[in-house]
């Protein structure tokens, strides 16, 4: 778990790799469909790490503004966390 907690830090913390990383998960998926009148959203994450995004909003304007930005680090591993298991899914 350290191993891949690791890596994802590091593929979050080099922008970089991160779009490299978004190409990747794009052409795995191909384009997005196209629904007139569906409005794009963001990844549903499972309810639990819901709940831990939410109290991380919640929280982020009374942090300072380096423990904001654990705090952006932090809701972006568990936006990857949550596409990461759809990924399982889909196998």
């Amino acid at each position: 778990m350290d191993q891949t907690t690791d890596l994802l830090s590091a593929l979050l913390a080099d922008p970089q790799k991160l779009s490299a990383a978004a190409e990747a998960v794009s052409s795995i998926l191909g384009p997005p469909a196209k629904d007139a009148g569906a409005p794009q959203t963001a990844p549903q994450l499972p309810a639990k790490q819901s709940e831990a995004a939410e109290l991380i909003r919640a929280l982020k304007p009374f942090l300072s503004p380096a423990r904001r930005e654990k705090a952006d680090r932090a809701l972006r591993l568990l936006t990857l966390v949550g596409l990461a298991s759809q990924f399982q899914d889909i196998r």
